[in-house]
């Protein structure tokens, strides 16, 4: 929590001093694209870092470790379902390739 507040707080400070002319498009913003930050707000990190502390505590290190490599995969598949977004072939490969490593860490050695 502590990570995520300091980000919140180095992030809107560097748009203060940085963006100060664009501070007007705020009010130009569309019901869509809040509802898409609360979105990230909610699932991206509430639920998201929720599960992952949960995780932590109750799998074993070779799964929490795959953890940040699957997120991405999910969202490209999620980004694909509901908002009929485009799989070109390089996410498709790349994809395919974060998962198989994910099995691959995640196999018992014998």
């Amino acid at each position: 929590a502590i990570q995520m507040l300091s980000g919140i707080l180095v992030t809107a400070l560097l748009s203060v001093l940085l963006e100060q002319d664009q501070w007007y498009k705020i009010g130009e913003m569309t019901t869509r694209t809040w509802l898409a930050i609360g979105y990230l707000v909610v699932f991206g990190s509430l639920v998201g870092y929720t599960a992952f502390s949960w995780l932590v505590n109750n799998a074993p290190p070779q799964v929490s470790a795959t953890y940040a490599y699957v997120n991405p995969v999910v969202a490209v598949i999620l980004g694909w379902v509901f908002l009929k977004e485009t799989l070109a072939p390089h996410a498709i490969l790349g994809s395919a390739v974060v998962i198989a490593g994910v099995v691959l860490m995640t196999l018992k050695k014998k």
